[in-house]
């Protein structure tokens, strides 16, 4: 609010919402009260851009998150379906099923091919058939992942800005503790590869865990300092806190589906192997 100028002197004024409704405009004068209620009216509008700010960023930041969401859904359900899983309404990965009919044949086998039904590049089309039992296009499925790298590296690309927005949140101008946190996520990140079978669906998810991570860490760093200085938090942060920790056990959850998947494959192709070189040296 403006000093005002009244020949060779400055006046402080200040509107002041009514509880009416309505706005009065208050004089304080030139002296001390005046500079004290000009530095209050500062640090508040100070505080309110800074609000207004740290809003843009945590939109910018979940938008990124959504982006990397989206991308890591769609990768790892056409990587999953190459190999022959599926995910049907979200009630877990499981094997695919060839579909039978009363005689005991594959209904897909009396489908005849054509050049919309077998396209490699209609890759949403492909998922479905597999899904539905499709064994014939589990290898273009493969050929697709083989021949686009670029869909790994723009994955990745969305998980560290993700990451970066996040920290960056969590941190602010302390470039110490965002050091920090990098080094905290790059463990975690160990931790979890350690633990799993090093697949790349797993690093698609491990990333997916941090993003999540980092979410759930911002808004209790957000709720603990609300509560220096008041005796309860707003039921909108409670809220948020809440769902982002939902979304963080999910990730979790799908992280050891994978792992438990990938490791059983993993002694499937073993014992396969070892059964091979036993009848070969039978």
């Amino acid at each position: 609010m403006p000093w005002e100028k009244r020949g060779k002197k400055k006046y402080y004024y200040r509107n002041i919402k009514q509880p009416d409704g309505t706005w009065k405009k208050n004089y304080f004068g030139k002296g001390l009260r005046a500079e004290v209620e000009s530095m209050i009216r500062e640090k508040e509008l100070a505080e309110k851009k800074k609000q207004k700010e740290t809003s843009k960023q945590v939109t910018d930041a979940k938008a990124a998150h959504k982006r990397q969401e989206k991308s890591t859904k769609n990768i790892v359900n056409l990587m999953m379906a190459a190999d022959g899983y599926h995910n049907p309404a979200s009630r877990g990965w499981r094997k695919i099923s060839k579909p039978r009919n009363k005689k005991g044949t594959n209904p897909m086998d009396d489908k005849q091919p054509n050049a919309k039904n077998h396209d490699p590049l209609d890759v949403q089309q492909c998922i479905e058939r597999a899904r539905k039992g499709d064994e014939s296009v589990l290898p273009l499925l493969q050929k697709y992942i083989q021949k686009n790298p670029q869909l790994l590296a723009e994955n990745a690309d969305l998980a560290t800005a993700t990451h970066h927005r996040w920290i960056t949140l969590l941190s602010g101008e302390d470039f110490f503790k965002a050091q920090c946190l990098w080094g905290e996520i790059f463990q975690l990140k160990e931790q979890l590869t350690e633990e799993g079978n090093g697949t790349t669906v797993e690093k698609l998810i491990i990333d997916q865990v941090i993003s999540t991570y980092l979410q759930v860490y911002y808004h209790e760093q957000k709720n603990t300092k609300r509560l220096a200085h008041s005796t309860e938090v707003p039921a909108s942060e409670t809220k948020a806190l809440e769902a982002t920790f939902t979304r963080h056990m999910r990730s979790l959850c799908t992280y050891s589906a994978i792992n438990a998947i990938s490791a059983k494959a993993q002694i499937e192709k073993a014992v396969n192997s070892a059964l091979e070189n036993a009848s070969v040296a039978s």
